[in-house]
């Protein structure tokens, strides 16, 4: 089976588990559209997105990852240089998992735009930790995926900014932006360069 179709099972399999939740149940309490969820279930619909699944997962008491099929959630695109913001509701996608002891709420974006080239180029997948609380010592002078408050979410390294509330977020071929409020940042975990494209 593909990953669709045990995502599909795996749904199907909690509605079985318990018979006090139906389609229409799970739909109503997970603020889902009953008519997607069911065409989804019947094979009607190829796809069921990311922020669908985790809304069904959380209805339930579960985490997205209890309904995938092993992989790492793909859940947008991080900007190196591009204006480039999460597509959690696009269709889920995945990618393999890098290790055996990768953490439960790891996460996937792909690398659009060329301002950390050489290091990142498009195409490239990063892995890092989505639910974490955000750590401001832990991300200085590393990696991460950083979402700029009110603003795209960019694969910068990270300095200090001139106050506390800041941070400087650096490229390698492009303006350091300086002083930035951002909402959350974490470190990339893993770097995996196996899908990158082509340099322009």
């Amino acid at each position: 089976m593909n990953a669709t179709e045990i995502i599909r099972a795996s749904l199907k399999r909690e509605l079985s588990a318990n018979p006090s939740l139906s389609v229409n149940a799970w739909a109503l309490q997970s603020g889902v559209s009953e008519g997607g969820l069911r065409d989804f279930l019947k094979g009607r619909a190829k796809s069921i997105t990311i922020t669908q699944l985790e809304k069904l997962a959380i209805s339930v008491g579960k985490k997205i990852t209890d309904f995938l099929p092993g992989g790492i959630p793909l859940v947008g695109k991080v900007g190196a240089g591009s204006e480039v913001f999460p597509f959690d509701d696009a269709p889920y996608d995945e990618v393999d998992m890098p290790t055996a002891g990768c953490p439960t709420d790891a996460v996937a974006v792909e690398v659009e735009g060329d301002s950390m080239f050489p290091d990142y180029w498009p195409g490239d997948i990063l892995i890092y930790r989505r639910d974490m609380p955000f750590d401001r010592n832990a991300c200085l002078y590393q990696d991460c995926i950083v979402r700029v408050h009110g603003g795209p979410t960019l694969i910068k390294r990270v300095k200090p900014g001139s106050r506390p509330d800041v941070l400087t977020l650096e490229s390698i071929n492009a303006p350091p932006r300086i002083d930035q409020r951002i909402e959350w940042a974490a470190p990339v975990m893993f770097h995996d360069k196996s899908r990158r494209k082509p340099a322009s």
